[in-house]
């Protein structure tokens, strides 16, 4: 706590060193060296809490119980603010603090995405007619693993043809036959920080027509929210609608119509589904989807980091595509560091994007 004369100290509860512990899960940081590490000023036991609280009584209290990470403490805890002089949740305090990047976390992201890029290339380069989905993923594991990465930042998506229109497609559980696309979504932890990327090939190695098209036009989605990034004072809630303005009208170039009007939809009148199902992207660092209570309507500074990822998905029995398009899911997606006044950089530029690119590393 700090008193009048502005001196403050901070506090650290951790579980030690147990000897049940050491036995069933190896050493953990002790008392001392968590104090070293972290700069801490006092580090306890977490059986020391509840009288540690006790003293507390009529605080002001900054609290994030999500992060509690068992019954017993978070039982302590939630007694304890009962008698706090005032409750404030931390969550939208430490995203505001997180979500500007400083240079060690910047270089930590570009390693991260780097690993991922090369990985995908790697797994990208490597698939055939009849490879299985679980194969890809686990190539991208691998190779992700070989590179310094500590763990992966989410499960895997390797979705062959029609798996592809599931967005959040773990099984991995099929066949990739020739002439289909498969869409990989992944991304790895080094140094604790996300990378999150999406590429889709042909395993067969060469685009068919409909499948070029539709790859064509999601990357030049991917490219012009990219450069719209660019722009000074731009959120990510005007990236998104402007990627689903994009793509409606590369589609509608297609000729493809859009889906029936729905009605009783919130805000009254009726509208139809948008392009892309999902949104344009979200910050990334530490988690995955980093900083979920900054604004989507704030306007994106120097050194946040975002992922930019249109897609379309149409399922083998969409009504409304032509008939060559159905059974294809592309996402093209990018992590990207914000720039001052220029465009942003792209942390996944390694990975292979172009049609030439792709097609070039599928017939190497």
């Amino acid at each position: 706590g700090g008193g009048g004369g502005g001196v403050w100290e901070t506090h650290l509860f951790i579980r030690g060193n147990h000897p049940s512990n050491l036995l069933w899960d190896g050493p953990n940081c002790d008392l001392e060296g968590a104090q070293k590490l972290l700069g801490i000023d006092n580090v306890h036991q977490t059986s020391d809490l509840r009288p540690f609280l006790s003293k507390l009584k009529k605080a002001c209290v900054f609290h994030d119980l999500s992060a509690v990470p068992n019954r017993s403490l978070t039982s302590r805890c939630k007694s304890f603010l009962v008698d706090a002089k005032s409750r404030h949740p931390v969550f939208s305090l430490i995203d505001s603090l997180r979500v500007i990047k400083s240079e060690g976390e910047k270089r930590l992201l570009r390693q991260s995405c780097e690993v991922a890029s090369l990985a995908v290339n790697h797994a990208m380069g490597r698939s055939y007619p009849g490879v299985r989905e679980r194969a890809i993923a686990a190539d991208f594991t691998n190779q992700c693993i070989q590179r310094g990465a500590t763990d992966l930042a989410f499960p895997v998506v390797a979705a062959g043809g029609n798996q592809a229109c599931t967005l959040h497609y773990t099984r991995c559980d099929q066949t990739v036959r020739a002439g289909q696309l498969v869409t990989v979504d992944a991304g790895c932890l080094y140094g604790n920080y996300s990378s999150d990327l999406s590429r889709a090939w042909p395993v067969s190695g060469a685009f068919s027509p409909a499948q070029r098209t539709l790859y064509q036009l999601v990357l030049d989605v991917n490219t012009s929210c990219i450069a719209k990034l660019a722009q000074q004072g731009v959120s990510l809630q005007e990236v998104h609608q402007f990627m689903q303005g994009e793509l409606r009208h590369h589609l509608s170039e297609l000729g493809v119509k859009p889906p029936p009007l729905r009605t009783g939809v919130s805000g009254g009148g009726a509208q139809t589904d948008p392009p892309c199902p999902h949104y344009v992207g979200h910050h990334l660092g530490i988690s995955l989807h980093d900083c979920p209570t900054f604004p989507r309507s704030e306007p994106l500074k120097a050194d946040m980091c975002i992922t930019i990822e249109p897609g379309l998905y149409f399922n083998a029995d969409h009504p409304h595509v032509h008939r060559e398009f159905r059974g294809i899911g592309i996402r093209i997606e990018d992590n990207v560091i914000i720039r001052e006044g220029q465009p942003p950089e792209i942390l996944t530029a390694l990975a292979a994007k172009t049609v030439q690119e792709v097609e070039s590393l599928r017939a190497s």
